[in-house]
């Protein structure tokens, strides 16, 4: 069994706790959920217009929201 390790957050008003007893759970749950609302917000689609490729065309496999996605 692992020591707990208590460290204060100035930013946080509430206390924050995290149990590592449970099952295994599915890892990539949160990552579909993200996914969803990036399909609707288009989030990574406005912040791949921002960045600028300075990649050769020529040597381009995946674009930059690709990259990002």
């Amino acid at each position: 069994m692992t020591d707990c390790i208590q460290t204060s957050f100035p930013w946080a008003s509430k206390k924050i706790e995290a149990k590592f007893d449970s099952r295994p759970l599915s890892s990539d749950g949160g990552l579909l959920l993200l996914r969803s609302a990036d399909e609707k917000l288009k989030l990574l689609e406005r912040a791949a217009i921002l960045l600028t490729d300075r990649r050769d065309s020529r040597k381009v496999r995946h674009k930059v929201r690709e990259i990002l996605r």
